[in-house]
């Protein structure tokens, strides 16, 4: 199954959701599950006309218009999130997946994810319950907010930083690496764009909405109280330049 968060993406939804219907094609099946808000640049047309149209795997569009010019803070991506999830969670028509891919709906799809880096990934899926990307962002890792491991598990409180995530920020960075390819990186929790779930281990679970961590950190918290062992693989590039 593919999921992603969107909103006002039609630069680069159309051409993503048709490299994934190729990716599709290493599978048994697949399905997409598209959580949207507030989209004023024709993404909710173009998702309505998806679900309509698509005879050859099923789409789900969930979500909720808030009237909202952007989207207000952390707890608020998480709340958006849970749509997804509560679909993928308490839909008879999803038991029968095995795996939950949740992509980032802005990156280019020449930048995207080779079929080689999710072959990789789906050959070792005795390894893993969680796999993030090797995201990278102008040498530097994609979407720092979402990683923690053994040496940096400080969460972001506001109350903690009284300058704003500006001055958690330099901490983050400073703990991350760039990784090249090479064996699984084990983590606390990890996003880089794009992460596979075993469907199984995200039973009855949900991003926690009260919080300004990153919405994907509450979620990787609750997989590991499970037992669920999370890893970065570096051979699952996604480029993220622009």
């Amino acid at each position: 199954m593919f999921a992603a968060l969107v909103r006002d993406n039609m630069e680069h939804l159309p051409g993503l959701v048709n490299l994934l219907v190729e990716r599709g094609q290493l599978f048994e099946d697949f399905a997409f599950v598209f959580s949207e808000n507030d989209s004023s640049d024709g993404t909710k047309a173009y998702l309505n006309q998806l679900c309509r149209n698509s005879s050859r795997f099923p789409v789900a569009c969930v979500g909720e218009n808030f009237n909202l010019q952007k989207r207000p803070s952390i707890s608020f991506l998480a709340q958006m999130r849970n749509f997804y999830l509560r679909e993928i969670n308490t839909q008879p028509m999803y038991e029968d997946y095995d795996y939950v891919l949740v992509f980032d709906a802005d990156f280019k799809k020449e930048r995207f994810l080779t079929s080689e880096g999710l072959t990789d990934s789906f050959s070792r899926t005795q390894e893993w319950d969680v796999i993030a990307a090797n995201g990278e962002h102008f040498g530097k890792m994609w979407d720092a907010f979402a990683f923690r491991n053994e040496k940096f598990d400080m969460p972001y409180r506001p109350e903690d930083f009284p300058d704003g995530i500006a001055s958690y920020w330099p901490t983050i960075l400073n703990i991350q690496g760039k990784y090249e390819d090479g064996p699984l990186i084990p983590v606390h929790s990890a996003f880089g764009g794009l992460a596979i779930y075993h469907k199984n281990i995200l039973q009855g679970l949900y991003h926690n909405t009260s919080s300004e961590d990153c919405e994907h950190v509450s979620l990787h918290a609750q997989i590991q109280a499970r037992g669920g062992r999370i890893f970065i693989n570096p051979n699952m590039r996604l480029i993220y330049d622009d």
